[in-house]
């Protein structure tokens, strides 16, 4: 478990796509898996707090003081008989949720390379000094945050009963208490921030309070695959900052859940994905918009109950054993003081502790995308060492802006250095997660040659699996294809064989986009259609400054919309390709030639549900501006269907057939009273539906008109056999 290489990344995507598998697996059997379900279910199957293994030897111990509190929580969870469906997930993928929820500190020292990029001042390879926190999760702007009681939260907002600290002591324990066995334990406070802060009085604050329950936070060995986090201390005085964070988002999501969508019959109607979605996105709306970027105002109102149950849990936990070498708090009045202080200096200190550096304008983008980023790791890289690293920290932060999750974007890394490799595959089934990330990226520099028609053959190859792995599902629509060349040399060898390949690519996949980025824009355009608008030059030796303007081009990538069966007839509107947006946020779509080839009267509808969008069109521009467009369609409460109509729309074209590109833009629910977005397919409640459908749609290798070039072929062809 504690080696990277037998588990996926400890990334809240990873996370994510995991629940997703189980709940996809749990609805084929008809079970609908509410959040608090789900969270109960992965907590009762996966978490084992406090696992320290000993070097040399298998065998693992299990820290008594972690023992007893995980003890207590599952107390306080609700009860499920429910069997896990172990055949959901593979060995390797159980095992990352073993590691993502459960929390314990490790200073076991490994003679493995853990890929660290760490600061001058520690060195992470002393396990000693600065021990490892297995559980962390990588959740990019949001922080890091421990798995466990981040779910522990979500399970409990199902739990509705305040038990007493006697309630949940056996005789014998109560007896240990002098004072404080009426005391009510809100379960949702307990298993979350009330029992972190009153754990840590309990077992290092005695004999007065002096040490911050807020503990040391740590370093990851890397952000595009999270493998290990480094604690910055080997501090056990006080709850990491990952617990913390954990703890409070548990608390935070957990109060909102239980107020907004569960019952006394547990009624909740959103499923953990979605949840977790929301919360670390653009939020749940409503009067007060609810997400990971406003902790600071949803804790504030949560200080109260989370302080009373604090003091309270500090009295079970002590009376369960749990408790300092040195000697125990002599009373109850004495372990209240302390977690009051306790919690009066956290309050002082948590306005600062919260990190989120993201902006839900970054995510107005809502188009979904197969991105393939294809690194130079030659020895002929400028600066190599340097260079190399500089394009790792490229796409570290591409990645934590894209919206990169199963049913979104996906991104996969290949490099072109030495022999063509893709050692960390990007896939859009089931079978693994957006990344399967391994050691194998931090050890991916190659020889000195760089074989770039070699890598473009197999783009070519790749890209040509990916399309008929969609064909063969259900699917009409298919997510926009792109890929980012990362090329830091002035001139690229043998420029006829690039230049061939490019070519072969461009006639077999004209629907993917390139884009290059680096040092040399003549060397760049090597890579590129369109020079002018696909070359993002780096600024000095900083790839990153590139990073904005990747990023506006790829949300311009529209996401295609393939039907299986082109011919026309009455089974046409069986193929629906739904879209799902958020309010005021855009995607582009386009409709490939090939769907219309050879239509005379093609209608296309679209229907939304749980809220409107304005839909732009246009037959040569790919990023539709709907600001400055006037052929355009909206839906509303009245008329929630709108239909395009075309006719003959390759009429004089033949195989130069532009596309049809649209806009759709999430129009703001506002006070309005609309259903919120409940289905599998939703990222979230706040999102719209957009069912889109068709009637008279033909295609096929050639139009009834020739173009011009076909036209000039047969005069010649008709001289030849004249003169002969």
């Amino acid at each position: 478990m504690y080696y990277p290489s037998v588990r996926l990344g400890n990334s809240l995507e990873n996370l994510i796509f995991l629940v997703e598998k189980v709940e996809l697996a749990l609805s084929q059997q008809n079970i609908f898996s509410n959040a608090s379900f789900m969270a109960t279910l992965l907590l009762t199957r996966f978490q084992v707090n406090g696992i320290s293994d000993i070097e040399g030897r298998d065998d693992k111990t299990i820290n008594r003081n972690e023992a007893i509190m995980q003890d207590i929580v599952f107390k306080l969870l609700p009860n499920i008989t429910f069997t896990f469906p172990e055949g959901s997930l593979t060995e390797k993928e159980k095992c990352s949720l073993h590691y993502m929820l459960s929390t314990s500190v490790n200073s076991t020292n490994y003679n493995v390379d853990m890929g660290y990029s760490y600061r001058d001042q520690y060195n992470p390879y002393n396990s000693l000094l600065f021990p490892r926190l297995n559980g962390a999760i990588f959740s990019g702007s949001y922080g890091t945050l421990s798995g466990g009681p981040l779910l522990s939260g979500i399970s409990a907002s199902a739990t509705y009963k305040n038990p007493s600290v006697r309630d949940l002591l056996y005789p014998e324990e109560a007896a240990k208490v002098d004072v404080g066995l009426d005391q009510l334990i809100d379960p949702l406070m307990a298993v979350t921030l009330s029992g972190e802060i009153a754990q840590s009085v309990i077992l290092y604050s005695y004999p007065q309070y002096k040490h911050s329950v807020i503990g040391p936070d740590g370093n990851w060995n890397g952000t595009v695959c999270p493998a290990t986090y480094t604690l910055t201390a080997n501090d056990s005085s006080a709850a990491t900052n990952p617990e913390l964070l954990g703890a409070i988002d548990g608390m935070i999501i957990g109060n909102y859940l239980r107020n907004n969508y569960q019952s006394s019959s547990g009624a909740n109607p959103l499923l953990l994905s979605q949840v977790l979605r929301t919360y670390y996105g653009r939020g749940f709306q409503g009067n007060n918009l609810m997400s990971g970027c406003d902790r600071r105002s949803q804790i504030s109102q949560l200080l109260t109950p989370m302080s009373a149950t604090a003091a309270a849990f500090g009295v079970l936990y002590q009376a369960k054993g749990g408790f300092n070498s040195l000697q125990q708090f002599p009373d109850y009045q004495s372990i209240n003081s302390a977690v009051q202080l306790a919690v009066q200096n956290f309050t002082s200190a948590y306005s600062d502790y919260f990190p989120c550096n993201a902006t839900l304008s970054a995510q107005d983008c809502q188009t979904e995308n197969d991105i393939i980023v294809v690194m130079d790791t030659s020895a002929s890289n400028v600066g190599y060492m340097d260079g190399y690293q500089e394009q790792k920290n490229f796409i570290g932060r591409l990645i934590s802006r894209i919206n990169v999750f199963p049913n979104n974007s996906h991104v996969g890394i290949m490099t072109f250095g030495g022999a063509v490799r893709e050692p960390v595959p990007f896939s859009r089934d089931n079978s693994g997660a957006y990344i399967k990330c391994t050691l194998q990226w931090y050890n991916l520099l190659g020889g000195s040659n760089t074989d770039i028609p070699g890598t473009i053959r197999t783009l070519q190859d790749r890209f040509r699996n990916i399309k008929n792995l969609q064909r063969t599902g259900y699917q009409a629509e298919a997510p926009g294809r792109a890929v980012i060349f990362i090329y830091q040399q002035s001139n690229v060898a043998n420029i006829d064989d690039v230049r061939n390949a490019f070519r072969d690519f461009r006639y077999e996949h004209p629907d993917v986009t390139t884009l290059a980025v680096g040092s040399n824009k003549d060397a760049l355009s090597n890579f590129v259609k369109d020079p002018n608008n696909d070359v993002f030059m780096q600024t000095g030796e900083q790839l990153s400054y590139a990073i904005d303007k990747v990023l506006q081009r790829l949300c311009k990538v529209p996401s295609l919309v393939e039907y299986k069966e082109c011919t026309s007839g009455s089974n046409e509107q069986n193929y629906v390709a739904d879209q799902f947006i958020y309010p005021d946020a855009s995607k582009w779509i386009a409709f490939n030639q090939w769907s219309y080839n050879k239509s005379t009267d093609l209608k296309i509808y679209f229907q939304t549900y749980y809220g409107y969008v304005r839909m732009c069109f246009s037959r040569y521009i790919h990023d539709v501006d709907p600001t400055t467009m006037s052929n355009c369609l909206e839906t509303s409460q009245s008329n929630a269907v709108q239909t395009y109509s075309a006719g003959e729309l390759c009429k004089s074209y033949g195989s130069d057939c532009p596309w049809l590109y649209v806009n759709i833009r999430g129009k703001s629910k506002g006070e309005q009273s609309i259903d919120r977005c409940a289905e599998m397919a939703c990222d979230s409640p706040n999102q719209i539906k957009l069912s889109i459908t068709h009637t008279g749609g033909r295609c096929g290798a050639c139009s009834f008109f020739p173009n011009k070039y076909f036209i000039l072929l047969l005069l010649i062809f008709h001289g030849y056999v004249k003169y002969i």
